[in-house]
């Protein structure tokens, strides 16, 4: 039996590199029940308690957010829903970041839906509805007005080059990030 030199084994590897790139890694693969999950999250319109109308690189729009109180103590649990709408093709991997400020700081980095749902796999006119839960912890100080803050980032990118840029800013929508949304957190811990 005759075996190949490196010359022949070369169309043979480029196939499989080909085939190989052509599957994205981060893209995860789905049972039917979270496939039947994601598409209870994609939707043809959305009409959020707060609007806002963020556009990131004009490709991406968080049109708002719905939450579950303004008012809570810290023990206490926040529900936002945020409803983005892809406006057009998203190419690379991309993430939300979700920073709630006061003091001190709780980060919710995620992909939407559960981690099920990635933006380049968005047909442009869906939205995506990602709802998402933090406890308001000590860690954001002793009561007072937080901010939430939300922006879209490429996680192989880990500083502020690597957002998503912001495309129609507004007062107090500093470094590719929104103000999603303004919640005051009181002293008390709630059982």
């Amino acid at each position: 039996m005759k075996s190949l030199s490196l010359v022949g084994w070369l169309p043979v590897l480029a196939v499989a590199f080909v085939l190989a790139s052509c599957n994205d890694p981060r893209q995860p693969i789905m049972t039917k029940e979270q496939k039947a999950k994601v598409g209870k999250h994609l939707l043809a319109s959305a009409n959020p308690q707060h609007k806002l109308g963020a556009r990131f690189d004009n490709k991406l729009e968080l049109v708002g957010v719905d939450l579950s109180s303004q008012r809570l103590n810290v023990g206490q649990r926040l529900q936002i829903t945020y409803y983005w709408k892809c406006l057009g093709k998203i190419n690379g991997d991309w993430k939300i970041f979700v920073h709630w400020d006061m003091r001190g700081r709780i980060g919710d980095d995620h992909y939407p839906i559960g981690g099920l749902f990635r933006f380049n796999r968005c047909q442009p006119g869906k939205i995506v509805r990602d709802i998402r839960s933090m406890v308001a912890s000590r860690r954001l100080g002793n009561g007072g007005v937080s901010r939430v803050y939300v922006g879209v980032y490429n996680p192989k990118i880990l500083d502020p080059s690597g957002r998503m840029r912001l495309t129609n800013p507004r007062p107090g929508w500093t470094l590719n990030r929104v103000i999603a949304a303004t919640i005051t957190v009181g002293r008390g811990v709630t059982r």
